[in-house]
């Protein structure tokens, strides 16, 4: 059949279900909560809500597009979601403004993680997808993630945006460059450590209004330390790249 597991056009509560095996979305809705739901093996999206949705305590697997896709002001919060099928954004998509916290994005096709314009990432563990987490359209806070062994790369953070005490290493160039970090004009990045990633630990774009960046960790990255670990950027305190604790 080509339909929707659960369809509902209003404001509405789905908890402790399975939806699963259906010809299109597992759960189509207006501003929605989701909790304690397993959601897997349908054909289109796994959850495509709309804006000030909730998504609490869910499973979230093998879906043939996005796992779960939200709109502005929504919450994700304590997910697994994993194995969806979406080829440029497979896990977690979200609208501007929303609360992405304590998921776990594995071995998604796609981005793990797709945050909008200021939203809050945090806690959450990215692995084995392209890119582990993107902030699209700058100003997030993106703060206490693992993104590591990603296929192109671990954190994207746009324009305005504070990247902190995050964990990105051993990402991988094998679906796109295999960046650490990469950040955007007028950003901000601290206190995080980028180790073994196929390029460098902190790529920055633009220089118009530099990233400054601090007490980071950059190390062995883009074919290792003798090699630069940071292109562009204002260094505003003490870092470690390779063996030193300056950066170029």
């Amino acid at each position: 059949m080509g339909g929707d597991g659960i369809s509902c056009g209003g404001t509405c509560t789905i908890k402790n279900l399975v939806i699963t095996h259906n010809g299109n979305h597992g759960v189509f809705g207006g501003a929605t909560i989701v909790q304690d739901v397993t959601v897997q093996d349908n054909d289109g999206y796994g959850i495509y809500i709309g804006g000030s949705s909730r998504v609490i305590n869910s499973s979230v697997t093998n879906n043939g597009k996005l796992g779960i896709a939200a709109g502005d002001n929504c919450t994700i919060e304590g997910n697994e979601v994993r194995s969806n099928q979406g080829t440029i954004i497979a896990g977690i998509q979200t609208g501007e403004s929303c609360s992405i916290i304590g998921n776990a994005a594995f071995d998604n096709v796609g981005v793990g993680i797709d945050a909008g314009p200021g939203s809050v990432v945090k806690s959450n563990v990215a692995r084995q997808n392209s890119v582990g987490i993107v902030c699209r359209g700058g100003g997030c806070l993106i703060n206490g993630n693992n993104a590591s062994n990603n296929y192109a790369g671990g954190i994207s953070a746009q324009n305005g945006s504070t990247v902190s005490d995050n964990v990105a290493n051993e990402n991988l160039s094998t679906k796109g460059a295999g960046f650490g970090i990469s950040a955007g004009l007028g950003s901000t990045v601290i206190g995080n450590t980028a180790r073994l990633n196929d390029w460098f630990g902190l790529s920055i774009s633009g220089s118009s209004s530099p990233v400054g960046y601090a007490k980071n960790v950059f190390t062995e990255n883009n074919g290792g330390n003798g090699n630069p670990q940071v292109n562009g950027g204002l260094e505003m305190d003490v870092n470690i790249c390779g063996t030193d604790i300056t950066c170029p």
